[in-house]
């Protein structure tokens, strides 16, 4: 996480402004004990002002640091004020694999063949949705790992939702056969709650 966090020291005099400039380096070492990275400093001189731009690795980190650099800067007798705080989010990207296959009575060359003609237009339609697909078909078996990556989950259900329903106007029925794999987030099933909205939508399929 990215925070940008401005200090302003509390009751201010030159001197104690001079003091607390000078234990910037102490703090410092205390922020690199904690693995926060330091990005940059904006010191104003005339509010007695210090907005410092860190790169946070959890919350635990800034807590102890805090705490830690609220003591150093108690025994000098000094004390600031926070009168700003923004925290931004790093971006997550979650990867789905699994493997898809024709349904029992749509397993034959005709309807594969129609859905491998409609797999580039699926593709190229994930990318309105924010989302990236890759696949490996295996027409032996008539089914196809697929490969999704992407930041929203509201996005990657529009995504199975309207996807189903290009296929399903085509008479292209498809089921979940295995889960490869999904990562970048902790959740108990990710190919659990996609089945569970293909299995709400009748004709839908994904992909």
């Amino acid at each position: 996480m990215k925070h940008t966090i401005t200090f302003r020291l509390n009751d201010p005099t030159p001197e104690r402004w001079a003091t607390y400039l000078n234990m910037l380096n102490e703090i410092d070492i205390i922020y690199r004990k904690h693995k926060i990275h330091i990005e940059k400093r904006l010191v104003d001189h005339d509010s007695y002002e210090i907005t410092a731009y860190l790169f946070v690795p959890s919350i635990v980190n800034l807590h102890d640091a805090s705490f830690k650099i609220l003591k150093v800067l108690t025994k000098a007798g000094i004390s600031t004020t926070v009168v700003y705080n923004q925290v931004i989010e790093r971006p997550r990207l979650y990867t789905s694999t699994s493997i898809w296959t024709l349904s029992e009575g749509y397993r034959n060359d005709i309807v594969w063949h129609k859905w491998e003609k409609l797999m580039e237009e699926l593709d190229l339609f994930a990318g309105d949705y924010g989302c990236k697909q890759t696949r490996i078909k295996d027409k032996r078996n008539y089914s196809c790992e697929i490969t999704v990556e992407f930041s929203d989950f509201e996005a990657m259900h529009k995504l199975i939702y309207h996807s189903g329903q290009m296929m399903a106007h085509q008479n292209i029925i498809i089921e979940p056969e295995e889960e490869k794999g999904f990562s970048e987030i902790m959740t108990e099933d990710i190919f659990d709650e996609i089945s569970f909205v293909t299995r709400q939508h009748k004709q839908l399929s994904l992909f």
